[in-house]
């Protein structure tokens, strides 16, 4: 039945689009609830005097503004990484390779060491200094599309003739 590959790759497509809605999302949506929304708590919009202040965006992210002494308040967004870039990564993974548990299990690690690094920002930024959520907002603007679609760039036959075509002189 799996035999063709057009076959085999769209019903592995399907499957993932449906592993990233059911399972994926609520372990997102978990790390917020459980991890995030006690320390924002703590940096409550209501209390107006405080350096930062945190307010939820959506289910997945907040606003945090952070008081600047030359503009006032810069409100930056942290958001749980691992949203639409990942799939669309792992949906290239699955389409450009020809092994691609191999690279899936390591493109879901380098996610999950991405959440974690984006969380351990954020409590350096809120407890020991401001400068750890401006990390946090260059994580997750610039990085987290960098470094999802870098490697599958690298990890795919792509990323092999990319190599090819440098050294060609």
């Amino acid at each position: 039945m799996l035999k063709n590959p057009i076959i085999r790759k769209s019903f592995f497509i399907v499957l993932l689009i449906g592993v990233y809605f059911t399972v994926w999302r609520p372990i997102r949506s978990g790390i917020a609830q459980y991890v995030l929304n006690p320390v924002a708590e703590q940096f409550d919009y209501t209390h107006t005097e405080q350096d930062i202040i945190m307010r939820p965006g959506n289910s997945l992210g907040y606003y945090i503004r952070i008081k600047n002494t030359s503009q006032g308040y810069k409100e930056l967004f942290f958001r749980v990484m691992g949203g639409m870039f990942f799939l669309f990564g792992c949906i290239i993974i699955v389409l450009l390779s020809e092994h691609p548990n191999k690279i899936l299990f390591r493109y879901f690690f380098l996610q999950i060491g991405m959440i974690l690094l984006g969380i351990l920002l954020l409590f350096f930024g809120l407890y020991i200094h401001k400068s750890g959520i401006y990390l946090v907002d260059l994580l997750g603007r610039y990085g987290e599309p960098l470094i999802n679609l870098g490697f599958v760039v690298i990890q795919t036959p792509l990323g092999s003739k990319l190599k090819q075509l440098n050294k060609q002189p």
